[in-house]
């Protein structure tokens, strides 16, 4: 079965027309949010269903993915894609070969030889100069931009972004369209809901996961490509499902499933439900072995948070309580801190922690796990 790409025309449209304005009921000037769950096929949506949507408008789009290395600022991430759409850009005008020789993008430098009108250019000069030499409203697509918040991760390049926004956005004319996506809306939540965030006051969107239009779709190139299977789009979209709505595992899942060597075409979805129970083990496993490998009072930290859920605080009077209660000793403070941070410090780490100090799950399946552990009194 070919991994033809399943597009969303109409959810991209939406999209556009909220970062355009085009949407009454949308407050999309200070930028449009979308948060989705890993693993549902965001980026994907992003790159190749938003990204030529938002060109067919005239628009020019860099994407920048903050999670493409970690070891990167976020600052230098964006500064960098800018930066190299401007060299770009003036490089294929002839009036500008003469620019200037370096530009610093909020604290970030690039020995660029026709970047910018002058050395120090601030992101909003970059980005001006590069709308200028286009002739055309640019979109920057930031992909997980709630990478920004964490602790260690300058938010000043978001606030850069707003002050270019604000600078390039006048006389009701949108030259500069930002559009931020999220793996988890609570972390994303820090960029606009306090009167000290860079975006306060814009909306989260959720983004839709793919629902039986894309199981459908599935089946049918995979009886396009083994004809002689019978395949229920009912019995499809429940599997999906079970996949927590992610495509990747669920067709490597129908892959193995539908293999000729693998039994009776009779039995393919039978087959396929065993890699659906494959798959459910696999995700309760590896959140169990995190849980085990905890100390006692992590474990218990970890639960404060999964119960209290994003947003808990971690040292009051009734959490200290709670952890002794569960380990059978009184908790101070002071252990309270170290076990937080043995949790930050994990491979991959368990808590993520912000820019303001408050903390969150750093792998919202956890909280799933957890309340479907719940459910089943276990």
């Amino acid at each position: 079965m070919n991994n033809a790409v399943f597009h969303r025309p109409q959810l991209a449209a939406e999209v556009v027309n909220l970062a355009l304005g085009r949407n009454a009921l949308g407050r999309a000037g200070a930028g449009v949010f979308l948060a989705g769950q890993r693993r549902i096929g965001k980026t994907t949506f992003l790159l190749q269903d938003l990204t030529p949507a938002l060109q067919s408008e005239g628009v020019h789009v860099i994407y920048v993915d903050l999670w493409a290395n970690k070891e990167v600022s976020p600052s230098e991430l964006i500064a960098n894609a800018i930066a190299r759409d401007l060299a770009e850009a003036q490089g294929a005008v002839a009036k500008m070969a003469a620019a200037i020789k370096a530009v610093t993008i909020h604290g970030v430098s690039f020995d660029l030889q026709d970047v910018g009108r002058k050395a120090g250019a601030s992101l909003a000069d970059a980005l001006k100069e590069l709308q200028a030499s286009l002739g055309k409203p640019i979109a920057l697509i930031v992909d997980e931009a709630q990478h920004v918040a964490a602790e260690g991760k300058s938010m000043d390049v978001m606030f850069a972004l707003k002050s270019a926004r604000d600078t390039l956005n006048v006389d009701g004319k949108r030259k500069l369209l930002l559009i931020m996506s999220g793996s988890d809306r609570d972390k994303l939540l820090r960029l606009v809901n306090t009167p000290r965030a860079p975006f306060f006051g814009a909306q989260i969107h959720d983004l839709p996961a793919l629902g039986r239009e894309y199981s459908a779709h599935v089946a049918g190139r995979l009886v396009q490509a083994h004809p002689r299977l019978k395949i229920s789009n009912e019995a499809m979209d429940a599997a999906f499902e079970r996949f927590v709505r992610r495509p990747e595992p669920f067709e490597e899942a129908i892959g193995q499933a539908a293999n000729p060597l693998a039994g009776p075409d009779a039995d393919f979805h039978a087959r396929l439900n065993f890699e659906a129970d494959k798959y459910e083990r696999k995700l309760d496993e590896e959140h169990e072995e995190v849980l085990e490998a905890l100390s006692p009072l992590e474990a218990a930290v970890l639960r404060w948070v999964l119960e209290h859920g994003p947003g808990a605080r971690l040292f009051t009077q009734n959490a200290l309580t709670f952890y002794g209660q569960a380990v059978g000793r009184s908790v101070g403070a002071g252990s309270a801190r170290d076990a937080v941070q043995a949790l930050r410090n994990i491979e991959p780490p368990v808590l993520w922690k912000s820019d303001r100090g408050d903390y969150a799950l750093e792998n919202t399946d956890m909280l799933r796990w957890y309340r479907k552990r719940m459910d089943a009194g276990t």
